[in-house]
């Protein structure tokens, strides 16, 4: 009867031992997915930025063709 009972608590020892490693595979599995989150957000606020500036960047430079035409034309009305 002791033997039966020292097996069982041996089991439960066991059981528990396993069953805690899991958890502390999935809490380091959960904490590397929230970090990849965490980045792929960072990603995007970077790209939005970098988005951002570009289109500034061309919006000015259209802008600056804009009105070297503008001129030009200016000019060539003037000439006529």
């Amino acid at each position: 009867m002791l033997f039966a009972f020292i097996v069982v608590l041996l089991f439960n020892a066991l059981a528990l031992h396993l069953k805690t490693n899991n958890i502390l595979n999935s809490n380091t599995q959960l904490e590397e997915k929230r970090n990849v989150t965490l980045n792929f957000l960072n990603l995007k606020h970077t790209l939005r930025k970098i988005e951002e500036t570009t289109s500034n960047d061309f919006l000015n430079e259209l802008k600056v063709i804009f009105n070297e035409m503008l001129e030009e034309i200016k000019s060539n009305i003037k000439q006529i």
